[in-house]
């Protein structure tokens, strides 16, 4: 009875380990799809007189002023070139 404390302890943590060591590798050997979409994913420019026209190849103009389309800030792909 003497040894039944400590043994149960080292038992308890024996079998513990393989679940914190799991937690812990949990993004390893994973991609970060979130990435991949980010750099798959292109920016949308838009003319800064007419915002609906936009495009997503930098250097591209306007389609009713021809003025350089901007990229637009906290937007990145879904876009259309409609004014290109």
């Amino acid at each position: 009875m003497k040894h039944a404390l400590p043994t149960l302890i080292l038992a308890t943590v024996l079998l513990a380990m393989p679940l914190f060591a799991a937690c812990n590798n949990e993004g390893e050997g994973k991609t970060d799809s979130a990435t991949e979409e980010t750099v798959e994913e292109e920016t949308i420019y838009a003319c800064p007189m007419h915002p609906e026209e936009t495009a997503t190849e930098p250097g591209a103009k306007c389609g009713v002023c021809g003025m350089d389309l901007e990229p637009v800030e906290g937007t990145t792909g879904g876009g259309t070139d409609e004014g290109a």
